[in-house]
């Protein structure tokens, strides 16, 4: 679970930004290095793709931490039950 957490919270801090995802499609261009001024392959400029790109990824890192935090409440409330 962790190798997963960690994967996916490092490809939206490292690699693709929110603010790159909706510029992809916002804008239909690439502002990442590699990628610089291709189109999104679908060929199209929605500024409403481009929020709904960035919510949905900040809104899934948001979901992450949570689990995580629920995750370790709970290891920590079985363990102390399990010990005490």
């Amino acid at each position: 679970m962790a190798a997963v957490y960690v994967a996916t919270q490092a490809a939206h801090l490292l690699v693709e930004l929110p603010g790159d995802q909706y510029g992809m499609w916002a804008t239909n261009s690439s502002t990442v290095d590699d990628t610089l001024g291709d189109p999104n392959l679908l060929d199209i400029e929605s500024e409403a793709l481009g929020i709904g790109a960035a919510g949905v990824s900040v809104l899934l890192s948001i979901a992450m931490i949570v689990t995580l935090i629920l995750l370790i409440q709970e290891a920590l409330r079985h363990r102390s039950e399990v010990t005490g």
